[in-house]
């Protein structure tokens, strides 16, 4: 995220899935919920959380 350029990071909206065929799950921006809450077949199971890295800078496995 550092490198998109960002004018505000408060507003960047981000979508992370596994891949193209996995779109069931994945882990969204603060600034993209409000959109994605407003759409029927999208369910928000948890609220905005940090993002977690691991030792190496990556981050931890998530799925």
């Amino acid at each position: 995220m550092k490198k998109c350029c960002a004018l505000n990071p408060a507003r960047f909206r981000f979508l992370r899935i596994p891949d193209t065929l996995h779109l069931d799950r994945g882990y969204a921006s603060e600034a993209l919920l409000p959109e994605l809450a407003a759409l029927e077949r999208v369910k928000i199971l948890s609220g905005p959380e940090p993002m977690r890295f691991g030792a190496d800078g990556l981050e931890d496995p998530w799925w």
